[in-house]
């Protein structure tokens, strides 16, 4: 489930007597700690001395009687030997009767490694491992592809929960047996012959985090009750340790943090909803579109690159997707309620823009320099040129609100350009400042609609990115288009 739809199933299951009012994406604290262990390691017993243990189970007990029977120097034999005196797998014996010369034979040690065919002995090795910075929790001893360093978190619009406590796990901390079974669980396979027998140290901790939701539910007369989900469920353990946590700090996640829980419910009709095609369909004709468009790329470099016959054959693959993925865009186009991902928003914009003929509609909370650059401007400007309208509609409080220092004055900039859109194209651009909106929506003509998480002004998407899932619905329905755009009509008088 995405974002949106894990909102609305956690309204739906509301203890009974409260209501969620409120949500927020949130990045959830996470510690990357290297730890030294000492461990029992099994390793693959070296040919020589394989042979040789062999050789003196089957009654050979001199290094002479052995070499002649491994066909091997007596030199390389008598080496051997020492290092498996050394590693306890053999010892000397002395000689029977009146022979007094000494004998080879097999510890106990040693017929363990001859049937085993490994060595074992104690080694520090040095693992990285996983802590939960809220639970204290060891999480894996492997890195999940949604976490990510912590500095990352509001490049991805998300509220940062500080750990608790904020220090960095103590030794004490990082319990032995939860690395053990861990061991036992994730590298069954990869280190089947490593047993952990103690903990000797940490050493450097790096600060990450993961992707969560904080949930706020109000019970009349109370205060509200924050929940924490992870991975689309409740943890009860989280939200234990960020209350405990939210009463020894001041720091807290601000109220103009959060979004109205009840404004995605309003968002999407359920009529709308019981249309949208099936995932599995639309999904598969995105991952083909994706697949095809890195084989043009592809064809097109190797065509870039060569000539003659070759070009030709080239041209005829390059003819042949570009066919294909006109098939699939059609496709797409006579499905009328569909999910969009994240990386294809970005897309929908610009074609809203180059194919408009009467207007377009924007609505998000954030206007970011990146997105808003010269380039945007400029496509706007084309559009304004051709006749169409633009309503833009921003703006998450009343106040406004950007970012510090040289990004925060940037952003400002973008959006005094685009303010000026309006002095240059009176009554043809119209951007309006709401001042308390979380709803990002797309408006082309009466052809389609986005209704969305995405922040179309704030956040390009990148497919070749990890970001949170920022799916919308894409609407076709001439009717259901016209009345959402009415709907924002009164907002720009």
């Amino acid at each position: 489930m995405n974002v949106e739809e894990t909102v609305q199933e956690m309204a739906r299951l509301a203890p009974s007597g409260s209501e969620l009012i409120s949500y927020r994406e949130v990045a959830l604290p996470l510690f990357r700690v290297d730890v030294d262990l000492l461990v029992l390691d099994q390793k693959p017993l070296p040919p020589i001395q394989e042979h040789v243990l062999r050789a003196v189970e089957a009654g050979l007990d001199h290094t002479e009687e052995v070499a002649n029977f491994l066909g091997i120097d007596s030199s390389v034999v008598r080496s051997t030997v020492a290092e498996m005196l050394s590693s306890d797998d053999l010892i000397l014996t002395g000689g029977s009767g009146g022979d007094h010369a000494h004998r080879l034979k097999l510890t106990t040690k040693g017929r363990h490694t001859a049937r085993e065919a490994s060595q074992v002995q104690a080694v520090e090795t040095t693992l990285q491992v996983w802590v939960d910075g809220l639970t204290r929790q060891v999480l894996s001893i492997s890195k999940d592809r949604q976490w990510f360093p912590a500095g990352q978190a509001s490049k991805r619009g998300l509220v940062e929960i500080p750990a608790s406590p904020r220090k960095a796990p103590a030794e004490a901390e990082v319990a032995l047996e939860m690395i053990k079974e861990k061991i036992r669980k994730e590298s069954a396979a990869r280190r089947s012959n490593l047993e952990v027998i103690a903990l000797t140290g940490l050493g450097k901790v790096r600060r990450f985090a993961r992707e969560g939701l904080a949930l706020a539910y109000e019970v009349p007369g109370e205060e509200l009750s924050i929940t924490l989900v992870i991975g689309g469920k409740l943890s009860e353990a989280h939200s234990d340790a960020f209350a405990r946590a939210r009463k020894r700090s001041a720091r807290d996640i601000k109220a103009e943090d959060w979004r109205d829980a009840k404004e995605i419910s309003a968002k999407v009709p359920d009529e709308l909803l019981a249309k949208v095609a099936s995932s599995e369909i639309t999904e598969r004709i995105e991952a083909e579109r994706a697949d095809l468009r890195e084989e043009e790329g592809r064809l097109q470099e190797a065509a870039d690159g060569t000539g003659g016959e070759q070009l030709e054959e080239l041209r005829a693959e390059l003819a042949r997707a570009a066919a294909r993925a006109a098939e699939l865009e059609a496709q797409l186009e006579g499905i009328s309620v569909r999910q969009v991902p994240a990386w294809e928003h970005r897309g929908y914009l610009e074609r809203a823009l180059d194919e408009a003929n009467e207007r377009v509609l924007i609505v998000s909370p954030w206007i970011r320099y990146e997105v808003v650059d010269d380039q945007f401007l400029k496509q706007l400007r084309e559009t304004l040129d051709r006749g169409v309208e633009i309503w833009i509609g921003h703006g998450i409080s009343k106040e406004t609100r950007h970012r510090s220092k040289a990004k925060g004055e940037a952003d400002r900039e973008a959006e005094r350009k685009l303010n000026l859109l309006t002095e240059d194209f009176p009554g043809r651009c119209r951007v309006s400042r709401f001042g308390d909106t979380h709803a990002k929506v797309l408006v082309c003509d009466s052809r389609f609609s986005i209704l969305t998480s995405f922040n179309w002004l704030s956040f390009r998407g990148d497919e070749q990115l990890e970001f949170r899932d920022e799916r919308g619905y894409y609407v076709a329905i001439p009717s259901h288009v016209d009345a959402l755009f009415e709907s924002y009509r009164p907002r720009f008088s």
